[in-house]
């Protein structure tokens, strides 16, 4: 679509430039969170708020605890958290040594997800 266009079209329906805004902020709002959390978060609180917004956006058929099913590999994981893949992993290591995640293939079990957010604190 010409920009030409794309202007005419929102300048014609409000409705319409109000959505397209409301979701641009929201991009935007989630992209300034990720600057400031690659640049400012330990590995640890990266880690752990990863964990967290997986746990939010989509829980897997687990019966009694809070599951997460992983899409992504270690590596992956680092390369979205600004990370190397093996701090990545050691992170994850200390916290199932710690008893607040159990971890099964791609499956994050939250063993208990109020201390993993106190760790955001």
């Amino acid at each position: 679509m010409a920009r030409s266009h794309y202007v005419q079209m929102v300048q014609n329906n409000f409705h319409l430039m109000q959505s397209l805004s409301a979701i641009f902020a929201k991009r935007l709002c989630k992209f300034c969170s990720l600057i400031e959390q690659v640049s400012l978060d330990s590995p640890q609180r990266r880690v752990v708020k990863f964990l967290l917004d997986m746990l939010d956006a989509e829980e897997c058929d687990c019966e009694e605890q809070l599951c997460i099913c992983l899409p992504f590999t270690h590596e992956e994981i680092a390369q979205r958290l600004g990370l190397a893949r093996e701090t990545v992993t050691r992170q994850l290591t200390s916290l199932k040594k710690a008893k607040l995640i159990q971890i099964n293939a791609r499956q994050v079990t939250i063993h208990d997800r109020e201390k993993l957010e106190k760790l955001l604190a």
